[in-house]
């Protein structure tokens, strides 16, 4: 059985890892082309053990907002991005219509695919539990038809979209060439937030809310002090809030995914039950001791989406602790 330090790290690793696919790669002007930048390691968690790992179930029903204030956040090709059984497609058409983000979804079938050919193998000789070995069946299907000389083009792949004025790179905006992540800092996370408001795609959500997760230990509702409790829940509750912004948190949500395929947690079918899940698992003993809170993070989940629907852009504040 997993122990609750390798599913907290599977969980950092996968969101860092997969908001590397944009950020990261944009890197100095001396870098050799083709080239993917390799992520930085994952921010250390100053508030307790990763909140990844101990996120909400969805208790009650999510908060709506009135007809005229909701935005339609799903698209043809995202519904196809998150379902399909072959992402081959989407880098040979990445030049087909940036205005419906046509370079921004080759990028991201690039990532994924590149992303599982370095997932770490199966450990020992055991045949993996029936479930675990359907979810790598599904990685294997969708990206049997990337290549390595796919992989390589990822990063003129962004640029040039960049340049083209693809829908979701305008959103997920790059770092300019020379810029580090570090450098950008609040910048960068301010590029997040205002993206929230704008994205009409559910792949540009995503791409926004983990990004936004593995910085939600600097982010403040409304610039007010944030309590431990609510500092440990936001990453949870950021990542919550997508699901009811555009993306599909069933068994399709890349993060449900994912686990199944790395670590065998398998018995979630969508995104809050993984949360239940992990937590039931491997977190109620530490609950304490971390000070996460279920209800600060349904919380924090119900102000981020009504606050984006209504279109209230002093809600998410940058303050970096």
């Amino acid at each position: 059985m997993l122990d609750r330090r390798h599913v907290v790290i599977a969980l950092a690793c996968f969101v860092v890892a997969a908001v590397g696919w944009l950020l990261f790669s944009f890197g100095t002007e001396d870098d050799a082309p083709g080239t993917a930048e390799i992520a930085a390691a994952p921010k250390e968690q100053p508030h307790g053990p990763s909140p990844f790992g101990s996120g909400p179930a969805v208790l009650e029903p999510a908060p709506t907002a009135p007809p005229s204030e909701r935005v339609l956040r799903e698209t043809d090709a995202s519904r196809e991005f998150f379902s399909t059984d072959n992402l081959k497609p989407f880098i040979t058409q990445a030049r087909s219509n940036p205005a419906a983000a046509s370079f921004f979804y080759a990028v991201l079938a690039i990532q994924e695919c590149e992303e599982f050919a370095s997932a770490p193998a199966e450990v020992g000789n055991d045949k993996p539990a029936p479930a675990r070995q359907a979810a790598q069946s599904m990685y294997e299907r969708r990206c049997r038809e990337v290549t390595g000389a796919d992989i390589r083009q990822q990063r003129a792949l962004a640029l040039e979209g960049a340049s083209a004025g693809d829908l979701g790179l305008a959103v997920v905006t790059p770092l300019a060439p020379g810029t580090t992540v570090q450098a950008a800092g609040g910048t960068r996370v301010q590029r997040m937030i205002d993206g929230l408001y704008t994205a009409r795609d559910a792949g540009v959500v995503w791409a926004l809310v983990r990004d936004l997760a593995v910085s939600g230990d600097d982010l403040s509702i409304r610039g007010r002090p944030m309590s431990e409790a609510e500092l440990t829940a936001m990453p949870a509750a950021i990542l919550l809030a997508g699901c009811e912004l555009g993306v599909p948190c069933d068994a399709n949500h890349p993060l449900v995914r994912w686990e199944c395929m790395a670590s065998g947690l398998c018995d979630a079918t969508n995104l809050q039950e993984l949360f239940r899940r992990v937590d039931e698992r491997y977190w109620t003993a530490y609950r304490q001791g971390s000070q996460f809170d279920l209800g600060a993070a349904l919380r924090l989940r119900d102000e981020i989406v009504l606050g984006v629907r209504a279109g209230d852009r002093g809600l998410l504040v940058y303050r970096p602790g």
